[in-house]
């Protein structure tokens, strides 16, 4: 093998940073932080994108007392990768310098959960050995912080409704956090982020509860033409999940036809409650039977509304929902033979124009064993035992544990 000068070029700068690396661990060993700046702050203005020595000198500018400067280099170097748990986690050290205890707590909580959806700081033995003691302070704070800082977003409703009002939300918070362990009567129900207690557990629920479908359904013919038209073409068509690989597939979906990979895709009105503008205008007849429903709006998590596609031969395998707070609302409007829908164990059989409504917190499957692809109109409704003082407190809850979690 003849290796050209890109390679050589690459062994050398990955030489050039490792030296730089070197000294400048020397130098904190040594107790010079302010060496170790200068060494660090040199390579960072060759590579300023490399997010670990821009992480490397915001703990040398943290060693020599520069706290305003450490905090920068932290973010940016967060900027540039969030992922990386050490950078959160001495950002956390920063903050919590800088007397900004509650910030620093939400740090150290991106930095355990990033680090533990890894496998690493588990345990001792998933810890190095030079962070046992930052990540102990890191947990203790987060365990001490988060139960008082996610109260708060409730403290304001409690006073306004009344705790009894709010009863089953605090006690739904509480589950979360683990605090107490919260179980739905029914074995099969499982909520894989929060469970709230006291709500009629049941894998189907009549539609004639939500008068509103009936106002959907009344539209299908014409919400069906819109997805039609879009189906033929394909045109703002993406797969309803997303995968950071093609292994993870096999964990979701499966082929019933050995040559062809399962397909589910989808055509958003909303995500992850972000209006897709262009497809409401696309689908005018769609978006206005959508806008008169009383839809679950939670900034930056609902609604989740599409035209869903499932294709011929693909199994959605059985998983289940985040919450028993909503439902889950299907109006089928092109249904193949072989094309079902298991919810709690009980089959579904979708006929078109007719909602069906279950909880997603059942164990739930679908599959097209047909010949053309099955649609549905794919949307989320709140649980109707929720009153509306609560409907409120969950969103409160859920869009302020969204950004504690981001933050």
């Amino acid at each position: 093998m003849i290796l050209g000068p890109d390679y050589r070029l690459t062994v050398a700068m990955h030489a050039h940073i490792q030296d730089a690396l070197s000294a400048a661990r020397l130098a904190l060993r040594d107790g010079k932080p302010a060496a170790a700046v200068r060494v660090l702050a040199d390579i960072c203005a060759l590579h300023p994108n490399n997010a670990q020595l821009v992480k490397s000198l915001g703990a040398a500018l943290f060693a020599n007392g520069e706290l305003p400067a450490a905090r920068m280099a932290f973010e940016r170097a967060i900027a540039l990768n969030p992922e990386l748990a050490t950078a959160h986690l001495h950002l956390a050290q920063v903050l919590n310098a800088q007397g900004e205890r509650d910030l620093a707590t939400r740090a150290y909580f991106r930095a355990v959960s990033r680090a533990q959806m890894r496998g690493d700081w588990r345990s001792a033995q998933t810890t190095p050995a030079h962070l046992h003691t930052q990540v102990l302070q890191a947990m203790d704070q987060i365990e001490q912080d988060r139960p008082r800082l996610l109260g708060m977003l409730l403290a304001p409703l409690i006073e306004a409704y009344g705790l009894g009002e709010l009863k089953r939300v605090s006690a739904a918070l509480a589950g979360y956090l683990q605090r107490t362990r919260l179980q739905s009567g029914d074995a099969r129900q499982h909520a894989r982020f929060m469970h709230v207690p006291g709500l009629r557990e049941q894998p189907f629920f009549d539609a004639l509860e939500f008068p509103w479908t009936q106002a959907l359904a009344a539209q299908s013919s014409l919400i069906c033409a819109e997805a039609q038209a879009h189906l033929e073409t394909r045109a703002g068509l993406e797969p309803f999940l997303r995968f950071d690989s093609p292994e993870q597939i096999d964990g979701f979906l499966h082929s019933s036809q050995a040559d062809q990979a399962p397909q589910w895709d989808a055509y958003f009105f909303y995500r992850n409650g972000e209006r897709f503008d262009a497809h409401h205008s696309a689908c005018p007849a769609t978006s206005n039977a959508l806008e008169a429903a009383p839809l679950v709006r939670i900034s930056a998590h609902a609604p989740e509304i599409c035209f869903s596609v499932l294709s011929p031969g693909t199994h959605i395998l059985p998983h289940t929902g985040v919450t028993n707070a909503r439902l889950v609302v299907h109006l089928p409007l092109i249904v193949p033979d072989g094309c079902a829908l298991r919810v709690g164990g009980a089959e579904h059989v979708w006929r078109s124009g007719e909602c069906v409504v279950f909880d997603d917190t059942y164990e739930h499957e679908a599959w097209n064993r047909g010949s053309s692809a099955r649609v549905i109109l794919l949307m989320d409704a709140w649980h109707p035992d929720l009153s509306a003082a609560e409907r409120l407190a969950l969103s409160t809850l859920i869009k302020g544990i969204g950004e504690f979690n981001r933050a």
